[in-house]
């Protein structure tokens, strides 16, 4: 019994696999249809999706050079042309100071040896010695024309010799002592001057004349004469307002 079962599960496996292997020929089949068309789509997509690209990148190359022209006519440009351009401006400027300098140094050397030549044209020697269009100058040995001498003033009587100087020697006599004069007794006037003044004399009022008038004999009593009371100061009187006297101000 286990055997045939054994058998009867073999067989029917065997069936089964059978059975499955021939059912999906034609499925595969039609698929493998379809994967023989699948590389020519994919060719076909991807010349597609690069013309699309190629496309892309000729606008974007189109508009750079677009923007590159704008911006040189705006009197810019890229950034390597402004650093190239101050690069070779500096070079130049470095070039033109050492070129000023040269000339500088040429111009002095042209001057030292101008004046030398003026100096060994002036003091040079014979044209025998001296080189090829120098000749000794106006100091030299063959100047020409040669300017006569003014002759020396015959010597006179001669003249005798000083005397010899005093000695520097001196004597110096000491000066007299000086003495003080003695004190001189005081005078009459200063003596008179000392004592003490005497009082003033009383002033006595004079008799008056009996034969003048009565109005005539009158003499004021030097008693009842009255003292200067001397001026009084007054307070200046308060300024008033254009429209009365002011308003005192407030009370705190």
């Amino acid at each position: 019994m286990a055997m045939n079962l054994i058998t009867l599960m073999a067989r029917q496996m065997t069936d089964f696999l059978r059975a499955h292997r021939q059912q999906p020929q034609p499925q595969v089949s039609a698929q493998g249809g379809g994967l023989k068309q699948y590389p020519q789509e994919q060719t076909a997509w991807e010349a597609q999706a690069q013309a699309q690209l190629q496309l892309q990148q000729q606008r974007e190359i189109q508009a750079q050079l677009q923007a590159s022209a704008l911006a040189q006519a705006q009197g810019g440009g890229p950034k390597y042309i402004t650093d190239l351009s101050k690069a070779l401006s500096i070079e130049v400027k470095i070039l033109l100071e050492e070129v000023g300098k040269l000339r500088d140094e040429r111009r002095a050397m042209q001057f030292e040896v101008e004046e030398l030549r003026v100096i060994r044209a002036r003091y040079g020697g014979p044209p025998s010695t001296a080189s090829a269009g120098y000749i000794g100058g106006p100091y030299g040995t063959n100047a020409s024309p040669q300017t006569q001498l003014i002759p020396e003033p015959e010597p006179g009587p001669p003249v005798p010799p000083h005397p010899p100087a005093p000695g520097a020697w001196r004597v110096v006599h000491p000066p007299p002592a000086m003495r003080r004069p003695a004190p001189k007794a005081p005078t009459k006037h200063k003596k008179i001057a000392a004592a003490a003044p005497a009082p003033p004399p009383a002033v006595t009022n004079p008799q008056p004349n009996a034969n003048l008038p009565a109005w005539a004999q009158w003499r004021p009593n030097p008693l009842l004469v009255p003292a200067s009371t001397g001026t009084e100061v007054r307070a200046p009187p308060p300024r008033e307002g254009l429209f009365g006297p002011k308003t005192p101000p407030p009370r705190r």
